[in-house]
């Protein structure tokens, strides 16, 4: 198990994706496809942000649907994504080469939970697909498809980011000087003893439940700040615990490519 794991990790992405995206089919080149045909050997989402490319050519309609226009449905490709917490994320086909559509189906088909066939956020008059700051839910499973337009099919790239609406902050820095420090312990603490200021906020929107002021402040990705998360500073500070995490529905820009779980 050992040899296997320290393989795994010389193994470039693109090696580590067709090991996570097994397909039935095969580029122009030769190359292994990545995105899956059906919902049963869909592609799975592991990590964000998360970006992959393919092609539809070669592979069956296995999911018609119009959005909100009676047209003809290409070849299509399937993603899933399982979230361990409500997120808020952006879905774009923005980079691909055919006109494109992308459905994204909750738990099960037909339960279509929204789709896109053209969106200006990808340029004014583009036909390609974009969803944005979209909300789904934990536990839930969601699958993504990505077809074309009128029966045509061709490369595409996928890309699941964090929501636009996210905000820029460093993680587990309450006092704003923009890094985090030992400084920051000391802050929290005489916040919690009720001595200090509150910790600088950041009211970027995500999910409304996750919607709590302090983003900044959860080092331990419990989506709340508390005392906790100045155990956890402490222990990282120790050399005893990781790298702060922040709440996984609510991550500043930039954050990643990390794992969702």
């Amino acid at each position: 198990m050992n040899a296997f794991i320290a393989n795994l990790a010389r193994l470039s992405v693109t090696t580590i994706l067709i090991i996570l995206c097994p397909a039935l089919g095969y580029g122009g080149d030769g190359a292994i496809l990545q995105g899956g045909d059906t919902f049963e050997d869909a592609c799975v989402i592991n990590w964000l942000p998360f970006v992959d490319s393919g092609t539809t050519v070669g592979y069956n309609l296995d999911y018609e649907n119009d959005c909100g226009d009676s047209l003809l449905n290409g070849p299509d490709v399937c993603y899933s994504f399982t979230p361990v917490v409500d997120m808020m994320l952006d879905f774009s086909l923005c980079e691909s080469n055919l006109n494109t559509q992308i459905y994204i189906y909750e738990n099960y088909y037909p339960n279509l939970f929204i789709c896109n066939d053209d969106s200006d956020s990808c340029g004014t008059g583009s036909t390609r697909s974009f969803i944005g700051d979209l909300v789904i839910y934990k536990d839930s499973t969601y699958y993504i498809v990505v077809n074309g337009r009128d029966g045509t099919a061709g490369d595409y790239v996928l890309e699941v980011n964090f929501g636009r609406g996210q905000c820029g902050y460093v993680i587990g820095d309450v006092n704003g000087s923009g890094s985090l420090n030992g400084l920051d312990v000391t802050y929290g603490v005489n916040y919690f003893k009720g001595f200090g200021p509150p910790p600088i906020g950041c009211d970027c929107p995500c999910p409304p439940h996750y919607d709590f002021r302090y983003k900044s402040g959860d080092a331990n990705a419990s989506c709340t700040y508390n005392g906790f998360d100045i155990t956890y500073l402490v222990g990282y500070f120790k050399t005893t615990n990781p790298p702060a995490r922040p709440c996984p529905a609510c991550p500043p820009l930039g954050w990643g490519p990390e794992s969702v779980e």
